[in-house]
């Protein structure tokens, strides 16, 4: 039974064994980028982006592998209970279930969040090689200076021979974007030039903040750090 759980969220079905199947065609490269039922432009399977090589650490190819309950905000305001959710990070898509069905957003930009297993994620625009795309995002950081970090899955390719890897080894890479208001999010590196380029309106006093600290920016926690601190300031 496909459950529609409002006029701007249509929700697609996936039989069990379909979604089974899918797994299993996993085998073929996929694109890596498509247009979701309203028409937007989504990440796909990975997103294709010169600044990211084909390295990573092994991982799962959802975040929230036991369905844990959630609750998703719309961006009018309501607020939606009692559903179990996983989001897809090889398709960049938020999934739920629904009795024995597999389900998801076709409409992901009427999202605003959505929260489970002490994670919130959103929906926003990125620039990525050029392009302007869509795709998800977990909050590390909420604020004036949003840091966001985006999960991408690229296959381990076999270089002697050009192909996707027999043993079909996935590789999840991670990368962390800053998004102010309304404008596309931006790649920043965890460095402490790129940061203070990425938030360069108070340069002055995150040098400051960087000298009196000895935070060197080196690491995501860093950033973290540095990203909270600026949204401190008035």
């Amino acid at each position: 039974m496909i459950i529609m759980i409002s006029l701007v969220l249509l929700v697609v079905q996936f039989g069990m064994a379909q979604q089974k199947e899918a797994q299993a065609n996993r085998r073929t490269v996929m694109s890596t980028s498509g247009t979701s039922g309203s028409g937007e432009v989504m990440s796909g399977t990975a997103l294709q982006n010169n600044d990211l090589n084909l390295e990573g650490d092994a991982g799962s190819l959802y975040v929230g592998t036991d369905w844990p309950l959630g609750i998703l905000t719309l961006r009018g305001g309501k607020m939606i209970e009692n559903y179990r959710f996983r989001y897809d990070v090889y398709a960049d898509q938020m999934q739920f279930i629904a009795g024995p069905d597999t389900l998801a957003f076709a409409s992901p930009s009427e999202l605003y969040t959505v929260a489970f297993g002490e994670k919130t994620f959103v929906y926003e625009p990125f620039e990525c090689s050029g392009a302007l795309m869509k795709g998800y995002f977990q909050l590390i950081v909420p604020g004036k200076k949003q840091l966001l970090l985006k999960r991408t899955v690229m296959y381990h390719l076999n270089e002697e021979k050009g192909t996707v890897d027999e043993q079909q080894t996935y590789l999840v890479s991670e990368c962390y974007f800053i998004k102010s208001g309304n404008q596309p999010a931006h790649k920043v590196m965890c460095s402490k030039k790129n940061a203070l380029v990425a938030m360069e309106d108070r340069k002055n006093e995150l040098e400051e903040y960087l000298r009196q600290t000895g935070n060197k920016v080196k690491t995501p926690d860093d950033l973290k750090k540095m990203v909270e601190y600026y949204n401190s300031l008035e």
